[in-house]
């Protein structure tokens, strides 16, 4: 079973360094690779081979493309939320949505901050637009976040029939 495993993990992880790589070299719709890398996140059975295949990609990435801000919703937004997601999905519980929802919340107010990926980079405006912009964040996080992960689970389940089978 260790051997399913650790090749489940190993396919994961060379499937996702491949796509944001040749997102990388495209140059052409990040959030589509970045969402497909994701979805790598939630093929191995264990929370063990999840956290591994998250990092493992994002720093495989990182040596392959060399480029922080190419990665950074990657590796501070969707990677952090999709595994986020992947560990509690059996869960129900009111209090696993609000934490999805902060790492969601916190991961977006990151890429917004530190990259113009965003539309604006907030670090770099003034106190005003600044707090419009964490309150913009915070009211379009919500649906944002609701709507990523009915995609999320859905496109998971049709990546998991088709990989795994």
């Amino acid at each position: 079973m260790k051997t399913n495993e650790i090749t489940i993990c190993a396919l994961s992880i060379a499937l996702g360094v491949i796509i944001l790589a040749f997102g990388f070299q495209l140059t052409i719709g990040e959030y589509f690779w970045y969402f497909w890398a994701t979805l790598m996140i939630s093929l191995p059975g264990t929370k063990m081979g999840k956290a591994c295949t998250f990092l493992a990609t994002g720093l495989l990435c990182l040596a392959v493309c060399g480029q922080y801000l190419y990665l950074c919703s990657y590796l501070f937004w969707l990677g952090p939320y999709s595994l986020i997601w992947c560990l509690s999905e059996s869960s129900g519980s009111k209090r696993v949505v609000i934490l999805r929802y902060a790492v969601f919340l916190m991961g977006m107010l990151a890429v917004m901050w530190t990259t113009p990926m965003l539309f604006v980079q907030l670090g770099l405006m003034p106190l005003r637009i600044k707090v419009i912009g964490v309150i913009a964040a915070v009211l379009v996080g919500i649906p944002a976040c609701f709507g990523y992960s009915v995609l999320y689970r859905n496109m998971r389940n049709l990546v998991k029939e088709r990989v795994l089978r």
